[in-house]
């Protein structure tokens, strides 16, 4: 007897990872199929995306019932890989500041910065597990700039750039210099 979702074959799905939530698999034609184990969890996740629908950091629902959601597949390389890969780059950098923007513009949080940002090939942003969560978006980017040793080329490019941010940035720059 063979198992179907949104009128897919569950052996034709292929597994991607999991993750405290849930599995996520890709579906034979490209989205992404995330089973969460509880259906609040699903829920919650829906009520967050539906919000930010539209937004070019984050994935377009195609369908929500019980605890599956079918979305669209973000493809790229987690921030933190990338970073270790292929270092910090200028249009990294500024694509980084105006996430971080947006985020605080949209009173949105993430939890989990380095697992859950995906760097495209563009050096574009997407996130695949948004969340309202009181972590700060710039103390999070920082911090993890500063574990993957790109934190000085950072602040250099945002100085150039983004002067005002700078300032406005200094307290959780100040933290960092206590912890780190």
């Amino acid at each position: 007897m063979s198992k179907e979702i949104f009128g897919m074959e569950v052996s034709e799905l292929v597994f991607l990872g999991k993750g405290v939530e849930g599995r996520v698999f890709l579906t034979p034609n490209g989205d992404a199929l995330k089973a969460y184990s509880k259906t609040g969890l699903c829920r919650r996740e829906y009520k967050v995306l539906k919000k930010l629908e539209g937004n070019k950091y984050f994935p377009r629902i195609l369908k929500c019932k019980g605890r599956f959601m079918l979305r669209e597949h973000i493809k790229g390389i987690p921030i933190k890989e990338y970073i270790q890969q292929n270092g910090i780059s200028k249009k990294l950098a500024l694509n980084l500041i105006e996430f971080a923007e947006e985020f605080e513009r949209l009173e949105i949080r993430l939890d989990g910065l380095g697992r859950h940002v995906f760097i495209q090939a563009d050096e574009s942003i997407k996130v695949v597990d948004p969340r309202r969560k009181r972590n700060c978006m710039y103390k999070s980017l920082l911090i993890t700039l500063k574990r993957e040793d790109v934190l000085e080329q950072f602040l250099k490019i945002l100085e150039e750039e983004r002067p005002d941010l700078k300032i406005k940035w200094s307290k959780f720059i100040a933290q960092l210099a206590k912890y780190y």
